[in-house]
């Protein structure tokens, strides 16, 4: 046998194979995605487990729901973003169709626009089998070669994680602002597919790079998304440690409280992850869109996974909120990397002042109380120090402090019995933002001059050019957030999508849609 192979070998016939036609060996592809899964930790309160979509449509009968309702809403402008305010809905149609007893091999006919409006639903008839999910459970890989936009080369490892059920206890209730209507966030749901997504070098070994992470930061994805290898735990020094929330099942690189904050609308929640049971599963290849392999051609399907409004798309067509999809979660899309959004805060401030002579002798303090931002202010020296005491004529410093931080410092002209009147001028509230590349030294990219703001809260928003209006490149920053140039906040972030949670609106002369997503509803409204 062995000189059978050798004789083939020498005249040429490869023995791989490539059933998925993505240039890459489907052996090479598995020893990959077994090399790097996720070792996956559940919180201890966790019930369920990843499953199979064979073993859900083992154990259930399902049907395909499509329904759409068209509302007419009056609009009332609002200069607050989102910038109208609803005031009277009314359904205008309201459309359902059933396809019932679906079986799994059938998903594939609702693919693309065919699939569009289509929702999973078990069928109320019952189970057909019971069904145990048990260790070490198993979840699905996409291994394939690509490129970013600047035309480097990559491997990337997707892995794609299924739940039957999403469901959030202690979930808040969510009003939309200066309404009464209450729009659910329909995070509670059924199917559910997280994914842990693996940034490899293109050639041997294979070396990954990074790690991309299904949390659940809604407006601004940061570092808690992305991460460097290195920056990763890991077991066996190859199987990256992941953390699996509580109820919602997303994806964190760490333990403890990971807060999600969709500020548009005032809501918070808080992701859980904890030390529970522990597991390395199994990975399926799901293959490609249109040449899966293990008989995975449910794939296709572009219909969502569960009743529920909020129930996601499978991964071909799963919408990840932020900077990639199943094409590559790392491919970076010049047009799709938009603008970062920064919340900040300012305050009533406490200002003192503080005059010296020329020799650095401290000679008269003043607080000046709490003072507002986004206003100029003038002090004038009557001339005397702490002890009431008129100065000598002469040249003086002084420092404007703010929380006892210097925010200012000059020189004053005292002269008895002269026009010349020593004034210190002074404003609070000037913000500015800094980005800057990571290196050594950082490289500033960007400032950003909000100007004057008052007490409350703002928000800025980074186009992601630099300072010569170019787009930047797909890459971590640093920030910093000053007010008065006193540092008030700093961080790092990825540019990627502004996208608001519920709304994508479409503005005209008179009128605009509202597409509120994951709700399968098309509204129309008019401002006249």
């Amino acid at each position: 046998m062995c000189t059978i192979f050798t004789l083939f070998s020498i005249i040429g016939i490869n023995f791989s194979a490539d059933g998925d036609y993505d240039g890459l060996d489907d052996v090479d592809e598995m020893n990959l995605l077994n090399k790097h899964a996720p070792k996956l930790i559940f919180h201890p309160e966790e019930n369920e487990r990843p499953r199979t979509v064979e073993s859900l449509f083992y154990e259930y009968n399902h049907d395909l729901v499509s329904k759409r309702i068209d509302y007419r809403l009056k609009i009332i402008p609002s200069l607050d973003f989102p910038f109208f305010r609803i005031d009277k809905v009314e359904v205008v149609k309201e459309e359902m169709m059933i396809k019932s007893d679906i079986k799994l091999s059938d998903l594939s006919k609702y693919s693309e626009e065919s699939g569009k409006g289509w929702k999973l639903m078990l069928a109320r008839r019952g189970k057909k089998n019971n069904f145990i999910s048990s260790l070490p459970y198993t979840i699905y890989g996409h291994c394939f070669k690509t490129k970013d936009s600047f035309g480097t080369q990559y491997i990337e490892l997707q892995y794609w994680i299924f739940y039957a059920n999403n469901i959030i206890r202690d979930l808040p209730d969510v009003w939309v602002e200066d309404t009464n209507l209450k729009r659910a966030l329909h995070i509670d749901h059924e199917g559910d597919w997280e994914f842990v997504a693996i940034r490899l070098s293109k050639d041997y070994p294979y070396e990954p790079q990074q790690i991309y992470y299904s949390a659940h930061y809604p407006i601004n994805w940061t570092e808690d998304q992305i991460r460097s290898w290195e920056n990763v735990t890991k077991y066996d020094n190859t199987h990256p440690i992941v953390y699996v929330a509580r109820d919602s099942h997303a994806n964190y690189y760490s333990s403890g409280d990971h807060k999600s904050d969709i500020q548009y609308i005032g809501y918070e929640y808080t992701d859980r992850t904890g030390y529970g049971e522990t597991t390395i599963p199994n990975v399926i290849n799901l293959g490609e869109k249109n040449a899966s392999l293990n008989n995975c051609d449910w794939i296709k399907y572009s219909g969502l996974w569960g009743e529920d409004p909020g129930s996601p798309k499978g991964p071909v067509y799963r919408d990840t909120g932020g900077i990639g999809s199943w094409d590559g979660m790392f491919h970076d899309n010049p047009g799709d990397i938009r603008n970062w959004v920064f919340f900040y805060s300012l305050q009533h401030k406490n200002v003192k002042i503080k005059i010296f002579t020329i020799d650095g002798e401290l000679v008269r303090e003043v607080d000046e109380g709490y003072k507002e931002p986004g206003k100029e202010y003038t002090y004038i020296w009557d001339g005397k120090n702490n002890n009431g005491e008129t100065c000598a004529s002469g040249i003086y410093l002084y420092v404007v402090l703010l929380n006892d931080q210097k925010i200012k410092e000059g020189k004053l002209a005292w002269v008895h019995s002269s026009d010349i009147i020593p004034l210190v001028r002074y404003s609070i509230g000037n913000v500015r933002i800094y980005l800057y590349t990571i290196g050594d030294p950082p490289e500033l990219v960007r400032t950003l001059d909000e100007g004057m703001k008052t007490s409350g809260n703002h928000v800025a928003v980074w186009d992601a050019k630099n300072d010569a209006g170019e787009k930047v490149a797909y890459q971590v920053y640093i920030y910093l957030i000053k007010v008065d140039d006193i540092k008030i906040e700093e961080g790092k972030i990825i540019p990627a999508y502004l996208r608001p949670y519920i709304y994508d609106v479409s503005v005209s002369a008179n009128s605009f849609s509202i597409i509120v997503q994951r709700n399968w509803t098309s509204f129309g409204a008019d401002l006249r």
